[in-house]
């Protein structure tokens, strides 16, 4: 009954003096382990909520379109009220370290109600949730996990254009692999967004797997391996038509990097890619490619590049190999030189064809006094193609990416083209049309009149094209430049000349593709703060190809304490005949935009913007004028956000006339 628990412990404790000695141990720092197991256990909380953030909103929408055409006047008008509530959190789970992140969510109601020339009257009422969370789980471990989800409904007003409603949604997760040996990462991507008031509204969805793996062997080898699945939907909402497809990809690449033992750099790049394609335009394609840098010498450095390629879709199976090297030199910090050479050969379904070239070049660069810069180039090459194919036509594909402004012009890389195939899509699968365009021929370029937004930053053009399939044929090509900024860099003058010649080596050229060519560039800008200004000249010329232009660009920006003044504002008047240097109609069109922005303080807290915008593109054949307006108020007081955003375009053109304007009030409340 007396004895103490150390005498209890010692009974208890296994034979030997071992054993007595670390259980005494033990109890003695007893008191030690259980505080510091104390202390341990208030680091972690199974949720922490940190930066709680409410707000609470109302706005005012008003959208009023009207246009005339031959085809009928439509008019369309919307007025719609949204209320909402949204909180915002961060949270962490038992620990920072172990799960950390970010959470919003928005609950909001909307009451719309429309009128349309040609569907009537209507209304709806409709709720929806906008939500926002992103984590990271073990972000200090050897294993971290990223996660993402949100979704959005912005309202998106492009100058000179009709606004429109966007809709998207997005989920990603991430989970990395860090080590020394073979780091990894896997990533899942889903996305949709859906447009609404656009001409051309689109629905579009993605799903995305990437799992890439890399090894590092120090400083010298960095190899990477990707593998990726993906599968895509876009839908065109007017009419319902839709283009699928899925794709597979696999690209490993490696670079070597080391510099000898007197310190000249040394590089092989080698990559390896194949992409496979399911749905309308189903295809495989498979290249193999390496480059070497190799420097001979602190001046002298020399270039050797291999690949191989195979292209199997729609159009058959093609085949390409090629390689290319080349010497340049630098001498007395101001003289560069260089010479090389390539060998291309191509197999078709329908035969093959070779190409092989030469090419030599120089380069003069010298700081003058006066703080003047002087540049001059010298080209050369000579490239001799044999062409023995079957086919009088083959079909063509691009990707062209459009400016904000519409109408505007498109010109198509591809030469010799049959302007009455040419036809544009909204999808990369070529499912979806688009067909408000016409075609511009000028000899062997093409030139694409965009008349309306198709509501995308890309089309997809396809057309097919002429060639001589018996024939063998040299092409010589020189150019000469010259660039002199003076002035301390205020003043530029640069110019170029370009021109070449081909000649019938064998076979013959029905199709008449063989043509020699010149092109003269002159042009000067100023840097005179607050201005630029910058004329530029081209002529382009050949037997079957007259084409000039002249391009003027002005910008300008004034400021005065908190108050700013920005404009900018060019001007291209192209002129060319149809059958180039022979003769025939001549065309002409001019475009010109202008577009100015002030912006300043009115008011405490309180600040506005104007902005105005003209647009005009005029041709031998029709003209267009947009005018854009738009004024935007922001004021904030405490907590409180007031937002009053205004906009107005008019648009005349041969063809009709269209107005549109869009009001939006809204104030929030943080709190």
């Amino acid at each position: 009954m007396g004895k103490s628990v150390a005498s209890h412990i010692e009974r208890a404790a296994p034979p030997g003096g071992w054993g007595r000695r670390a259980l005494r141990a033990l109890f003695l720092a007893a008191p030690f382990l259980v505080a510091a197991a104390s202390a341990q256990a208030g680091q972690y909380t199974l949720l922490t909520l940190h930066d709680f953030r409410q707000s609470a909103m109302a706005s005012y929408d008003y959208y009023d379109s009207v246009s005339s055409h031959k085809a009928g006047k439509i008019s369309s008008t919307m007025q719609g009220v949204t209320e909402s509530y949204g909180v915002s959190v961060g949270y962490s789970i038992l620990h920072p370290s172990l799960l950390k992140g970010d959470a919003q969510l928005e609950i909001a109601a909307e009451q719309e109600a429309d009128h349309d020339s040609a569907k009537g009257r209507s209304s709806s009422n409709d709720n929806r949730i906008e939500y926002g969370v992103k984590g990271a789980l073990l972000s200090r471990g050897y294993s971290p996990v990223s996660f993402s989800a949100n979704s959005a409904v912005i309202t998106a007003r492009p100058q000179f254009s009709n606004s429109y409603r966007v809709e998207s949604a997005n989920q990603t997760l991430i989970w990395s692999l860090k080590n020394r040996t073979l780091p990894a990462s896997v990533s899942l991507t889903k996305t949709s967004s859906s447009t609404d008031g656009q001409e051309n509204d689109t629905s579009s969805k993605a799903r995305t797997l990437q799992i890439s793996f890399g090894h590092d062997a120090g400083t010298v080898s960095h190899t990477r391996l990707t593998l990726g699945l993906s599968s895509h939907q876009m839908t065109l909402l007017q009419t319902g038509l839709s283009d699928d497809y899925k794709e597979a990809s696999t690209e490993l690449t490696n670079l070597l990097s080391w510099y000898d033992e007197r310190s000249l750099r040394r590089t092989v790049d080698t990559r390896f890619i194949v992409q496979q394609r399911s749905g309308r335009n189903a295809g495989t394609q498979q290249s193999l490619g390496s480059s070497a840098q190799w420097q001979l010498g602190k001046a002298l450095s020399a270039s050797l590049s291999g690949s191989k390629n195979r292209n199997d879709d729609s159009n058959g199976t093609s085949d390409s190999e090629g390689i290319a090297g080349g010497l340049s030199h630098k001498f007395l910090q101001g003289i560069y030189t260089n010479v090389g050479g390539s060998l291309t050969k191509g197999t078709y379904s329908d035969g093959s064809d070779s190409t092989r070239s030469w090419n030599a070049g120089g380069r003069y660069e010298n700081e003058l006094p006066g703080q003047t810069l002087l540049s001059l180039g010298y080209n050369y090459n000579y490239a001799v193609q044999d062409r023995q194919r079957a086919a009088l036509r083959l079909n063509g594909y691009e990707t062209l990416t459009l400016d904000p402004v519409f109408p505007q012009y498109q010109t198509l890389s591809g030469t010799n083209v049959d302007g009455a195939t040419v036809e544009l899509y909204l999808d990369p699968g070529r499912s979806l049309p688009f067909t408000d365009f016409s075609v511009v021929s000028q000899g062997f370029s093409t030139r694409i009149l965009i008349n309306s937004n198709p509501g995308v930053s890309l089309l997809y053009a396809s057309y097919s094209y002429r060639q001589s399939p018996q024939i063998k044929f040299a092409t010589t090509a020189q150019n000469v430049s010259g660039r002199l900024k003076f002035l301390g860099g205020r003043h530029t003058l640069q110019a170029g000349y370009s021109w070449s010649d081909q000649e019938l080596l064998g076979g013959s050229d029905p199709s008449s593709t063989l043509s020699g060519s010149s092109h003269l560039r002159l042009g000067y800008e100023l840097k005179a703060h607050p201005h630029t200004l910058s004329v530029d000249y081209s002529a382009l010329k050949s037997s079957s190809q007259d084409l000039q232009d002249v391009t003027l660009n002005w910008t300008h920006v004034y400021q005065s304490g908190a108050a700013r003044l920005a404009t900018q504002a060019s001007d291209r008047y192209a002129w060319f005949s149809e059958n180039g240097s022979g003769g025939g109609k001549e065309r002409w069109d001019n475009s010109f935009l202008v577009s100015s922005t002030y912006s300043r303080p009115l008011v405490r807290n309180f600040k506005g913007s104007l902005k105005l915008g003209y647009f005009n593109l005029t041709s031998d054949s029709a003209s267009s004028n947009m005018i854009n307006t738009e004024v935007n108020l922001d004021g904030r007081y405490g907590n409180t956000v007031l937002t009053l955003e205004t906009s107005l375009n008019l648009g005349f053109a041969s063809s009709g006339y269209s107005r549109n304007e869009t009001v939006m009030m809204k104030i929030r409340r943080m709190f």
